[in-house]
């Protein structure tokens, strides 16, 4: 009897030794990744580039998400202060969809003033690397070099990672997060998956 209550002890230290352990790394990566959000949404030494591309988000119907509105919104001032001389928009049709990501991003823009020939648009892509792929086919077509990535903090991490293979230049461009409201839901037919 002795030996079961010895043995139940020390199972049960065991237990909460390795919960403990496990919770502590939890905190350490989530702190990590909070850090690399913050420090890559600050990123920002003022250069130029031939373009921007904004990663498609949820269009609702015929109106950007705000987390497209924003991105957008982003990528526009950019344009205005005359750090691109394009807008690259991506993002393809969610689940029955009559507009485009990409699509309601146009018509955005050009409420906005940007001029319709200084847009590129592709109509393909249904996830943040396919958004990438289709963008680098659209720098290509226009011999473009430098672009900077329009996205928020939180994605802007990962993705910016991913361009150092195409030898062009695509520093991240986070928007701030000022005016986003994360909650805002987002509708459930939005299949653009960040």
């Amino acid at each position: 009897m002795q030996n079961d209550y010895l043995f139940c002890n020390l199972l049960m230290h065991r237990l909460r030794r390795f919960i403990l352990a496990t919770l502590l790394l939890l905190l350490i990566y989530s702190a990590w990744q909070l850090w690399d959000i913050e420090r890559v949404g600050n990123l920002d030494q003022n250069e130029k580039a031939d373009c921007a591309i904004v990663l498609g988000a949820a269009a609702w119907h015929n109106k950007p998400s705000p987390v497209l509105k924003e991105r957008l919104n982003h990528a526009i001032g950019l344009y205005k202060t005359d750090r691109v001389r394009a807008l690259v928009l991506t993002g393809g049709y969610g689940k029955d969809a009559p507009f485009s990501e990409s699509e309601v991003a146009l018509n955005y823009c050009i409420k906005e003033g940007i001029p319709n020939e200084s847009i590129r648009i592709e109509t393909d892509s249904g996830t943040t690397q396919e958004n990438l792929e289709e963008a680098r086919k659209i720098l290509s077509n226009e011999g473009w070099k430098s672009a900077l990535l329009v996205s928020d903090p939180c994605i802007s991490s990962e993705p910016t990672r991913w361009p150092r293979i195409w030898a062009l230049a695509y520093p991240p461009r986070p928007l701030p997060l000022l005016n986003f409201n994360p909650s805002v839901p987002e509708p459930a037919s939005s299949s653009m998956s960040l």
